[in-house]
Parts: C-alpha cells; structure tokens; sequence
C-alpha cells in the first residue's frame, strides 16, 4: 500500500469528499425548492391582482358612463362626457408628468418581492 492510500484510509477522505457533495448536493435542492415557492406565490399574487384590476376597471367605465349620463341630464346635451374627458385626459397628463416616480417606485416593489 502506498502513502497516498494510507493518508485517505487515515482520513476517510473519501467518505468526506462525498458528505461535502451529499451536503452541496441538498443545500442546492433546497435553494431550488425556496426559488419554486417563491414563483409560485408571485405568480398566485399577480393573478389575484390582475383579476382585481379587471374588476376595479369595469367598475370604473361603469361609474364613469353613469357620470357622464347624469351630468347630461342636469348641464344639457353631452357636457358630462366632455367633463368626464376631460377629467381622465387631466388625470392622464399626471400620470405622464409623474411616470419617472411611478416606475421607480414599482421596481422598487418588484425589487423587494423577489428578494431572496
């Protein structure tokens, strides 16, 4: 028997070198099973809240027909939907001057959803 020989059956290098892999090897499944968990319940929360958001808009064109139909009956002919234009075009101009802040403040979200 040589040095080399002696020196793992000492040691058990062997037995070592395969719990370090045994090791390695399990904390990589685990990581991968955390990372699974972790896109399922993304993907549950955007589905819950793109359905919401159908909702939330239906509603919203709802309530602005029933606006504009009842400013036509007090102001005359087509005044509510002028005004109820001209209320989402202002709301729309805000938007577009604040998208900067907007968008960074949705990365931001994004960011800390899929921290590990």
């Amino acid at each position: 028997m040589g040095l080399k020989e002696t020196i793992s059956g000492v040691f058990k290098l062997g037995e070592l070198k395969d719990q370090v892999l045994n090791l390695f090897e399990a904390k990589f499944e685990l990581k991968k099973i955390e990372i699974q968990e972790k896109a399922e319940k993304a993907i549950a929360d955007l589905l819950f809240k793109l359905v919401l958001a159908l909702l939330s808009v239906i509603i919203i064109c709802l309530f602005s027909v029933w606006a504009a139909l009842a400013l036509n009956s007090a102001l005359g002919y087509s005044w509510g939907f002028v005004i109820i234009i001209g209320f989402y075009l202002l709301l729309l101009l805000l938007i577009y001057l604040t998208k900067d802040k907007i968008a960074l403040r949705i990365r931001e979200k994004v960011e800390d959803s899929i921290k590990l």
